[in-house]
């Protein structure tokens, strides 16, 4: 039961660390999209533009 509860530990941590940083970047990228999309809104210039490019 010990080596299984070890597997299970070692297989979770193996998926929750590629998907929490997937997550991660999801919501970043959703941020940034969110206030790109504001300042599309109030007029969008050239650096902003090239900025959003960029980081994404």
């Amino acid at each position: 039961m010990a080596a299984l509860g070890s597997l299970v530990a070692g297989i979770a941590h193996e998926l929750n660390t590629p998907i929490g940083n997937s997550l991660t970047v999801a919501s970043t990228l959703q941020d940034q999209s969110r206030a790109f999309v504001g300042d599309m809104a109030r007029g969008l210039t050239r650096s902003r533009l090239d900025e959003y490019v960029a980081t994404t």
